[in-house]
């Protein structure tokens, strides 16, 4: 009974470490995409810090399992940014921006 008991409380806590991690990678990815829409630099700066958002959105993605609200506000972060990055590359740094704007509020609505 004590073995049942500590094997459900070691996979609580393995679940939950994941969803812990999940959310520190959409505060990161957060952190980032403010950076992003914020900058006063030129479009290579907003591409870096969306590409830095990206890789943190794609782990909050694969880290646990989350909610359906927050999967929905994650992919249209990932949209958004990836959206961004392809404006950056076009040298068009205000939608960058725009769209990075725009993935940081769906992050604030993942957390």
């Amino acid at each position: 009974m004590t073995a049942r008991f500590l094997l459900a409380f070691i996979a609580a806590g393995i679940f939950s470490c994941g969803v812990v991690f999940a959310d520190g990678h959409v505060d990161a990815a957060l952190e980032r995409a403010e950076k992003a829409a914020q900058t006063t630099g030129d479009s290579g700066d907003v591409r870096e810090h969306a590409e830095a958002a990206l890789k943190h959105i794609e782990a909050a993605k694969a880290q646990g399992e989350p909610d359906h609200a927050k999967l929905v506000h994650l992919l249209e972060a990932e949209k958004n940014t990836k959206q961004a990055i392809e404006q950056a590359k076009q040298f068009n740094t205000t939608s960058a921006k725009e769209e990075m704007r725009d993935a940081a509020t769906e992050l604030k609505q993942a957390r």
